[in-house]
Parts: C-alpha cells; sequence; structure tokens
C-alpha cells in the first residue's frame, strides 16, 4: 500500500502487479481485491490509457461480496466515486469506512481531501487533523494547504506544502501548492519561478503544466495559456478533478 503514496506510472504498475498475484494466491480474502481496487484506481489517476478505473470498480464489488463489512473496501470504493466526480457519494463511502475503522488515518485524510473538493475547507480542517495524529508522517500536508488556501489562511498554507515538498519528494504538490499560493498573492514572478521548478523536476507530469497554463490564464496572458492547456491535455487527455481550481 506504501507504493500508492508515490504516485507514479511505473510504480503503480509495479503495485497492480504485485497485489493482484496476491490475490491469485489468496481468492478468498476480501483485502486483496480491496487494495487491488485502490491501486487500481490510483494507476486511473496517472495513466489515461488503460480500463483501470472499471477494474476497480469490479474489484470493489469483489472485497464487498467477500466481507460486507471490510472497511478498505468502502475507502476503496470512495476513492473510484471520487475519481468519477461522485464527490457526494465518496464522502459517504468514506464515512462509512471511518464508521468502520476509526483508527486508519488515512481516511481521515481522504475525508478531509473530498470535504474540500465539495467547498467546505471548514469541515476538511478537522479530518486532516484527525489524520496528523494517526500517521507517523504528513503525507496530506498538500491537502490540508489546499483546505488553508481555500480559507485564505495563506501562512498556514505555505507551512503546510513546505512540508509537503520534503516529505513528497516524489509528487510536484509541494511546490504547485507554493505556487499557487503567490498567484493569489499576486507575486506573479514568484508563482512562475516555483512552477517552473516543479516542470523541471517533474517533466513526465502533467500538473506543473496545467499550473503554469493557470498563471498565464489568470495573468491574462491567453495565447500562452493555450498552449500550455493543449500540452498538459495531450498527456492526459481525461483531465481530472483534480486540477487547481478545477479549470
Amino acid at each position: 500500500e506504501q507504493v500508492l503514496f508515490h504516485f507514479n506510472r511505473q510504480r503503480e504498475g509495479g503495485a497492480v502487479e504485485l497485489v493482484g498475484k496476491a490475490g491469485e494466491i489468496y481468492p478468498h480474502v476480501a483485502v486483496e481485491p480491496a487494495m487491488l481496487a485502490s491501486d487500481l484506481k490510483a494507476r486511473a489517476q496517472v495513466d489515461p490509457t488503460g480500463n483501470w478505473l472499471a477494474e476497480a470498480e469490479a474489484s470493489v464489488e469483489v472485497a464487498l461480496k467477500i466481507a460486507p463489512m471490510l472497511p478498505e473496501a468502502y475507502r476503496a470504493r470512495g476513492g473510484t466515486l471520487r475519481l468519477r466526480g461522485q464527490l457526494q457519494a465518496s464522502i459517504d463511502s468514506f464515512l462509512t469506512a471511518y464508521e468502520l475503522d476509526p483508527a486508519t488515518g488515512r481516511t481521515t485524510a481522504l475525508l478531509g481531501d473530498v470535504y474540500e473538493q465539495v467547498g467546505r475547507p471548514d469541515l476538511a480542517i478537522p479530518w486532516f487533523e484527525k489524520a496528523r495524529h494517526r500517521l507517523t508522517q504528513p503525507l496530506f500536508a498538500d491537502n490540508m494547504g489546499n483546505a488553508w488556501t481555500s480559507l485564505t489562511e495563506y501562512d498556514k498554507a505555505e507551512k503546510a506544502y513546505r512540508a509537503a515538498v520534503i516529505f513528497k519528494p516524489d509528487l510536484p504538490v509541494g511546490l504547485l501548492g507554493l505556487s499557487r499560493l503567490a498567484l493569489f498573492r499576486g507575486d506573479y514572478e514568484s508563482a512562475r519561478n516555483e512552477c517552473e521548478q516543479a516542470r523541471a523536476k517533474y517533466s513526465q507530469n502533467p500538473e506543473p503544466l496545467e499550473m503554469a497554463a493557470l498563471i498565464e490564464f489568470f495573468t491574462r496572458h491567453f495565447t500562452e495559456a493555450e498552449k500550455l492547456y493543449r500540452q498538459a491535455a495531450a498527456s492526459n487527455r481525461i483531465g481530472g478533478i483534480d486540477s487547481a481550481g478545477s479549470v
């Protein structure tokens, strides 16, 4: 499961293979298809070439058939619903997972993330705080930064994003959060600088391109923004709800 936090195409593929083999060895253990569903869902976010999300949904149903009260299965279902854009339904699934296993930090963090996405950062922050007390590392610091940003608590958001730079070195989320903060503060030069660092370091990830396009969009350089959006779309045509501002 730790492979999932790296969130890149190569490692997601390795996780799918590992968990799939475990499911073949233990076909009647519900945790295996639930973990496979979570992995397939994560791979769907970084690899638009396969039918990963549909496969994830099928694995969730297998897990729930074997063990209808398995929290991992409800967490996996919440993840697939979230990726489908059915955010309120995903909250219901995550809440069920939390009620079945309230000690798991990942579920509380996912609840915080979805509440932030539905426009309730005030509800997101308490869930992120629960996650912070349950996890040994701030693996969801960038998500908390997003919630603080939505509440215009920029100093708290900056602290969270800087933590994400340290604890999520495989992802551009910390640098992109700092770039977005600079954009909101009207410091366009710093916004571009942080974004350029992310583009240089994470050249295979479309998110820095999306952030670069957003900067040019809000600074009214529409021709340059269009070019960047086209580059981002070419690398990931399914888009996604995780783009900053859902633009």
